[in-house]
């Protein structure tokens, strides 16, 4: 039913061919779109992802599904995150967007992994004029305590209790945003050691404020931090994700790509 506004949705899940396979994710698609409680919240999530999918050109389309192929039926319950391995995979389908619709690049590939052991690729390349770019991505997920405390909703249909955090904790600035950055930049810098291209690590955000109410405080604080804290030879891009709040955000020492707004 909702395969004609979801097709490339749809074909990730065709490529899990028995149906025992199904996890939580995919399993009674079409009933939890259709749902009238549920559905309009899962469509409006899924929509932003199916059209970064949509935007990926047919060589493109066909090296991500085969990135992904070993990971679609797999399902994460020990430590509460389901598919997050395969979601992370599928993120980098926002940065390809971003590359081709704002930045104009064209000739977008994705990079394949690296034969040399312990050697890490990024994720993309495309062209800018004569200009190479190169894009690596990252995805900052939310602790182990809140996808916990998730799973317990979601199993028991309990509401969310108490308020999130206005300050982001030193490690998340430690471990979620400068280690990752810095990798990213080292992960570029070893594919154009000539650093002749223009590099950029393109961030997708998740906070563990489920609600997002303090999300612009959030990007307020990670603004300030870049500013005290300047990784030089990347450019920073974050995606702020709109399917629940739909502020949009600008920062001064990074690049905020705002999703259109899904109904």
């Amino acid at each position: 039913m909702f395969r004609n506004e979801f097709p490339r949705g749809y074909e990730l899940r065709d490529q899990i061919k028995s149906q025992d396979s199904l996890n939580p994710f995919w399993k009674d698609l079409d009933e939890t779109f259709q749902n009238p409680i549920m559905g309009p919240g899962k469509r409006r999530k899924f929509r932003p992802i199916e059209a970064a999918l949509q935007s990926l050109d047919s060589g493109a389309w066909e090296f991500l599904k085969n990135k992904v192929a070993n990971l679609l039926a797999k399902w994460d319950e020990k430590n509460a995150r389901g598919q997050q391995q395969l979601i992370d995979i599928l993120n980098e389908a926002f940065a390809y967007s971003f590359l081709k619709s704002e930045v104009g690049c064209s000739d977008i590939k994705f990079i394949p992994q690296s034969d040399i052991n312990g050697k890490e690729t990024p994720d993309l390349e495309g062209r800018l004029g004569h200009i190479k770019v190169i894009s690596e991505v990252k995805t900052i997920n939310i602790s182990d305590d809140e996808a916990l405390i998730r799973r317990e909703m979601s199993l028991r249909f309990r509401p969310r209790c108490g308020q999130p955090s206005c300050k982001l904790e030193e490690a998340f600035f430690e471990q979620k945003l400068s280690k990752p950055l810095k990798k990213a930049k080292d992960q570029i810098q070893s594919y154009d050691p000539s650093n002749e291209a223009r590099h950029i690590v393109y961030i997708i955000p998740n906070f563990d404020d489920m609600w997002e109410t303090q999300k612009e405080e959030y990007f307020q604080q990670i603004d300030d931090f870049l500013y005290n804290n300047m990784i030089n030879g990347i450019e920073i891009v974050f995606h702020n994700r709109r399917s629940v709040s739909n502020e949009i955000i600008t920062m001064k020492n990074a690049i905020v790509f705002n999703e259109p707004e899904y109904l």
